[in-house]
Parts: structure tokens; C-alpha cells; sequence
């Protein structure tokens, strides 16, 4: 990953100063950014589809190389380095991709969910289909560091129902397939892309805190 271009330092900037900038990370899109506020200026970075067909090879291979008597011991273990080459490479252009998007904004914090789990290798996974165990614990530290390393603060914010909530007026919606869709009458959000409104749910936690809770909690 290249970690030569560096943010401005953000020294002497007020936190109404700074742009918070939302990352959903998932399976479908591998990192919805979106900057507080602007759903206009959303980005998707990364289809899931490269790095879906690379987990099915190694999981397919694997798990036949395991169920085939007299397969050497080390036998998946090839497998899994060349098809992690490959992974690692396509995550590295994800992530450089992403910290590109928000350093394009002025004074950014990197606002993402709080995740507890540490990432467990690969190896751990090579016979589940369940891709999002391994990748999204993985993708978020890898972005943490990037971010680290190029002057990028980074937030963590708690994400329950980051995806089942407005951006804009806070209230339930309905998720329909890829899409989330506001229940409210009044407030003019209609139909927009599930990553890319969790991802500006997610910016405006990092931006208010706890001053801007979802309706849920306070009924």
C-alpha cells in the first residue's frame, strides 16, 4: 500500500472544521465512503465479486485437497499462498483507494464502527463460505493502519443499527435487498444504496456523538 501521501496536520482545526467521513465495510461493497451529511458525495469502493471468487477457489480447493486421502500436509497451505497473493493485492488497491477518497476532504476523521474482534488468519476460514468473518475484521485494521500511516484520525462509533435507520431523520426504514428505504412521510430521503446510508449514519455518530440518537432509543 502507499503511504507516501500524507494528510494536512489538522493542528489549531476546530472539530467544526473537520469533515467526518463514514466507512461501511462489508461483503457486497467491500467500503461504502461517505461524508457526513452529503450522501451526493458517496463513493463505493471495491465489488465483492474479485475477492468472492478468489474465497470460493481457496475454500473449494482446500476442502477437497483436505477430504482426498494422501494429499501432502502442506498441500492447502500452497493453496492459501497463492490465493492470499492475489487477495492481498486486490485489498491493498481497496484500501489505498478508500484513503484517497477521504483525504480529498478537508481535515478528515475517518469514522468507522467499533469493532472488538481482532482479524484471524485466513487459514482459520479456508473451508467456510461465510467470507465476512475473515474479511471485514481484516479490511478495517488494514484501513486503520493505512490511515495511521498517512496522518488520518480515526474514529470508532457504535453501529448498532447503522443500516436500518435514516441518515437524515434518524427513524427506522425497511431494507430491500441492496437498498434502504426512510418510513418517514416527512423526510425526503426515499430510496438509497443500504452501504452508503450506513456509512453516512455512521459519519454523523462521529460528528455528534451522542447528541444525535436514533429515534429507538429515547421511545
Amino acid at each position: 500500500m502507499s503511504s507516501e501521501r500524507r494528510s494536512a496536520p489538522s493542528l489549531g482545526v476546530g472539530p467544526y472544521e473537520r469533515t467526518y467521513v463514514g466507512i461501511d465495510v462489508g461483503e457486497k461493497t467491500l467500503a461504502a465512503v461517505a461524508p457526513a451529511g452529503t450522501p451526493g458525495e458517496a463513493v463505493e469502493v471495491g465489488a465483492e465479486g474479485r475477492i468472492r471468487g478468489y474465497w470460493n477457489h481457496l475454500r473449494k480447493t482446500t476442502q477437497l485437497l483436505s477430504e482426498t486421502p494422501g494429499v501432502p500436509a502442506n498441500a492447502e497451505a500452497a493453496v492459501l499462498a497463492s490465493e492470499w497473493r492475489r487477495m492481498r493485492e486486490h485489498l491493498e488497491e481497496v484500501i489505498d483507494d478508500v484513503l484517497d477518497v477521504v483525504e480529498q476532504h478537508p481535515h478528515p476523521i475517518l469514522v468507522r464502527e467499533e469493532f472488538n474482534s481482532s482479524p484471524t488468519a485466513a487459514w482459520c476460514h479456508r473451508h467456510s463460505r461465510e467470507l465476512g468473518g475473515w474479511l471485514i475484521p481484516t479490511l478495517i485494521e488494514a484501513i486503520d493502519q493505512e490511515a495511521a500511516a498517512r496522518g488520518v484520525d480515526v474514529v470508532g462509533v457504535e453501529p448498532d443499527w447503522s443500516s436500518q435507520v435514516c441518515h437524515r431523520c434518524l427513524e427506522r426504514g425497511r431494507l430491500e435487498r441492496e437498498t434502504f428505504r426512510c418510513q418517514n412521510e416527512s423526510c425526503g430521503v426515499d430510496y438509497l444504496d443500504r452501504d452508503v446510508n450506513a456509512a453516512l449514519v455512521l459519519a454523523d455518530r462521529g460528528r455528534y456523538g451522542h447528541r444525535r440518537r436514533f429515534r429507538e432509543v429515547n421511545r
